[in-house]
């Protein structure tokens, strides 16, 4: 799209490549770079008053223009907000419609990218204000970027040297600001926030502009920001979400196979959240190799990157942003066998990105794992490509710069190996690149590493299981638990730290309660078991596991049709016996299988009728043979 190539860095939302999660990371590296180095800072984060509803359209055409919009475009902008009409209504009734004069609708898929050129006349009014010495962002270290303003459509933060007439000087950018668009800003909503001074002076400085002070850490854009991560506390936000989350579902109400099901799946999703976290934070690792232009990836490479640093991704354990754990993180994670630096792989254009050494750019090796005895002769283990290879001389022209000239037989052979390798390579004038060499052919996605990670620790399907549609879902459920073994019988409770008087099995007492014992091995179970067999005229059921109820139907000779009813019995049964032992446990029912069996007969038989298109069984002929209408 042309707007990506027209929007700042500083603003990150609603384009290709721009992910709400950056500027969260920008500030978090930024205020622990600023602490370690005892740096003075404000933080001015703005609330604008009813952002979208008070857009003046004429400077927003005027803004289209000056960036070389053509006139035509301007029209159609035009018109599409002289389109616009709005009611009022009174006592729940709408009055006649009258047309609109400014702001932007808000639920029209334009909106969002008109709201963001109106937002880069203010990243440009600040920017002009810092090259003319009005306003002095925050510089990084290293000749990073200038870090002056992150925006995420209305949510504003602007960052600063710690001055008085800094902050007035950002106060008067917005007041210009506001003349010319319409936007204005809430001073009595937006917080000012100092890095690095007492707050006294916070507040004398937030009289200044009329704002509210607080100090830090705060929370943008949903993120914390400020705080130190690894202390438990710092979480509690979190759980308040979970917590608000679950407040409106009443869980002692909910079955376990409605209403806590979609409960879980509403709150968390299904899913491995360890392998779901890994794979988002390699994505991390990706993009820094990938789009080394973004704002992010440059203030990183600003406050991490360290002289000789051989690492693949830079990290500075001096400052205690996020980006050292996730960097600390990553290289821990292993992905088919391998970690991200060989799965990274380097596509060389003009050699200037790509590091000589320590990246893979030809084969499937580093150069100093392939040549070590070279690498260590060489003066600059950091050098780039582009510094090795001689393009205006010609290709196959090499600039080494050695600590000597190899002599030993072992390095004039690794030395020939390299020129033939290196011979075959043409630089260009484009641009490096970056390469995704994992199992997809289509590059990255976390969905591929998150499988990728789940196959490596043999977890990438948990047991097969079946969903039988006739049987309730509750009954369905309660069997997946079984075959995960997540039921909650005796030993597993005692697993998790519960105390009980007793882990014997409350059915027959004879040994500890186990998920397969209670199914496959109780004398109870295998009484019930006896029956169901003589009950389906199938042979005698030998079971060891759980599993081995859920292939019941596998080993017999049956049709398809009778195939489902005898995998649906089966389940049931296995429901049964984990009623009957709840009852034992918790109403202490004397235990009699013969329950059991009509128990099973009785549910299966108003299900099946119900559920699987067989209205017409008699329960006369069914109580006998489940499978006599087939």
């Amino acid at each position: 799209m042309v707007i990506g190539s027209i929007i700042s860095d500083n603003q990150s939302a609603f384009l290709k490549g721009r992910y709400i999660l950056d500027s969260p990371l920008i500030l978090n590296e930024v205020m622990a770079w600023i602490q370690k180095y005892n740096k003075k800072a404000f933080l001015l984060k703005i609330d604008f008053e009813k952002a979208y509803d008070n857009v003046c359209w004429g400077f927003l055409l005027d803004i289209m223009g000056q960036m070389g919009f053509p006139d035509l475009w301007c029209k159609w902008i035009k018109g599409i907000l002289a389109s616009a009409r709005s009611s009022v209504l009174v006592n729940g009734s709408p009055t006649f419609e009258f047309n609109c004069s400014k702001g932007v609708r808000q639920g029209d898929p334009l909106s969002p990218f008109l709201f963001l050129l109106v937002m880069e006349a203010l990243s440009n009014i600040l920017y002009k204000a810092r090259m003319e010495g009005l306003f002095k962002g925050i510089q990084t270290p290293n000749n990073g970027p200038v870090i002056s303003h992150l925006f995420y459509a209305d949510d504003a933060l602007v960052l600063g040297e710690w001055d008085r007439v800094n902050v007035k000087n950002v106060a008067r950018c917005l007041r210009i600001f506001y003349l010319c668009s319409g936007l204005k800003i809430n001073l009595q909503k937006s917080i000012l926030y100092g890095l690095g001074v007492d707050n006294g002076s916070v507040s004398d400085m937030a009289k200044v502009i009329g704002c509210k002070p607080d100090t830090g850490p705060f929370t943008y854009l949903g993120i914390k920001v400020g705080a130190n991560m690894n202390r438990i506390n710092n979480w509690t936000h979190i759980f308040e979400i979970f917590d608000n989350r679950l407040s409106t579902w009443k869980a002692k109400t909910l079955s376990m196979g409605g209403g806590r099901l979609t409960l879980i799946n509403s709150v968390l999703g299904i899913s491995r959240l360890k392998e779901v976290n890994e794979a988002l934070l390699v994505r991390w690792g990706w993009r820094y190799r990938a789009e080394s232009q973004n704002l992010w990836c440059k203030l990183v490479e600003a406050c991490h990157c360290k002289k000789n640093q051989m690492s693949f991704l830079p990290f500075n354990n001096n400052i205690s942003g996020c980006w050292k754990n996730i960097v600390n993180l990553i290289s821990k994670v292993k992905i088919n066998g391998r970690g991200l630096n060989y799965i990274i792989k380097g596509k060389v254009g003009n050699g200037v990105d790509i590091r000589f050494w320590i990246d893979i750019w030809v084969g499937d090796l580093l150069f100093w794992e392939r040549w070590p005895k070279l690498f260590g002769l060489e003066l600059f283990k950091l050098c780039r490509v582009a510094e090795r290879l001689d393009i205006t001389r010609g290709n196959g022209v090499f600039k080494w710069q050695w600590s000597r000239q190899p002599v030993s037989d072992q390095e004039l052979k690794e030395w020939k190996e390299c020129c033939e390798v290196l011979s075959m390579v043409r630089l260009s004038v484009g641009k490096d690149a970056w390469i995704w060499s994992g199992d997809s052919q289509k590059g990255f996605s976390v969905k591929d590493v998150k499988s990728a990670l789940l196959k490596d620790r043999g977890n990438c399907h948990p047991p097969d299981f079946s969903w039988c549609k006739w049987v309730l879902i509750k009954c369905n459920i309660m069997n997946w638990r079984g075959n995960l073994d997540r039921l909650p019988s005796r030993v597993n409770l005692r697993k998790r730290n519960v105390v009980l008087s007793s882990s014997m099995c409350p059915l027959c007492d004879e040994t500890e309660e186990s998920v397969e014992h209670l199914f496959t091995a109780c004398s109870v179970a295998l009484r019930v078991w006896s029956a169901f067999s003589k009950w389906c005229n199938i042979p005698p059921l030998y079971l060891f596991e759980f599993k081995d109820i859920l292939e019941i139907h596998k080993f017999i000779k049956c049709s398809k049709k009778e195939e489902k009813i005898v995998y649906g019995l089966a389940l049931i049964t296995s429901w049964c016996i984990w009623k009957e032992r709840n009852e034992v446990v918790f109403n202490q029912k004397n235990c009699d299988p013969k329950d059991i069996i009509w128990e099973l007969k009785a549910r299966s038989f108003a299900w099946v009728r119900n559920r699987f298109s067989c209205k017409s069984i008699r329960w006369s002929d069914w109580y006998k043979y489940p499978l006599y209408m087939l």
